[in-house]
């Protein structure tokens, strides 16, 4: 059985309501809250269906923790993948994580229609360097360094012999020399228009949006 694993930032958590927990929405700066044990849109991707699928979600995070993540996967023997999906986000999303954290509490949060979920969290040092980006973003620094990481991942997994696919929930991030790109780009927008948001991310509905959307293209493309 192919093994897939997919990359992606909240959007990639499961589904969202609107939260009427003031204390909630305090902690997380935020009224989106995700429904526990919900569905993501890689539930309603009929590619999937006969896949062992893991997802590893990171919020408020991007290139710089995936790759992080994916260095430690490889020195610790954890990355037995044919195949690697990225939901991109906005980018930069500069992040230096505790990766032996991660690797000693390599745990599995739950698993939701065969698919396997990892979540990482929104760290205290995560925090405090998104402070320092919003400060010192100017030149190009941290664009340029994104566009080195993404090209890293790339050859990494083309070492590796793991094919790999990307689509978008905003602009394009990847220069796909090595993955493929789906035809999904805005995606964000287009569930905002549809109203198929609870204010910043996606109702389950949306996430069938976003399954519908890849379906087609995973006919288009032929795979």
């Amino acid at each position: 059985m192919k093994k897939i694993l997919i990359f992606g930032c909240s959007f990639s958590r499961g589904s969202y309501k609107v939260s009427n927990n003031n204390a909630y929405i305090k902690k997380y700066n935020t009224k989106d809250e995700k429904i526990k044990g919900s569905k993501g849109w890689y539930n309603f991707v009929d590619y999937f269906k006969d896949k062992d699928v893991t997802v590893i979600a990171t919020s408020s995070q991007g290139f710089w923790s995936w790759y992080q993540v994916l260095l430690m996967m490889g020195e610790t023997n954890k990355l037995n993948f044919n195949e690697i999906w990225i939901q991109e986000t906005n980018e930069p999303r500069v992040s230096l994580i505790d990766l032996k954290s991660i690797e000693l509490n390599w745990n599995c949060i739950d698993i939701i229609d065969g698919i396997k979920r990892h979540y990482q969290p929104f760290s205290e040092k995560h925090k405090h360097l998104t402070r320092l980006e919003l400060t010192y973003l100017g030149y190009g620094f941290f664009e340029n360094v994104t566009s080195f990481i993404v090209k890293s991942f790339q050859n990494f997994c083309t070492k590796k012999n793991i094919n790999g696919y990307v689509w978008s929930m905003h602009k394009p991030i990847m220069n796909c020399t090595k993955f493929t790109r789906l035809p999904l780009v805005n995606v964000w927008k287009e569930l905002m228009t549809k109203e198929l948001m609870a204010t910043d991310h996606q109702t389950e509905e949306g996430n069938k949006y976003i399954g519908k959307l890849i379906n087609k293209a995973c006919i288009d493309m032929k795979m």
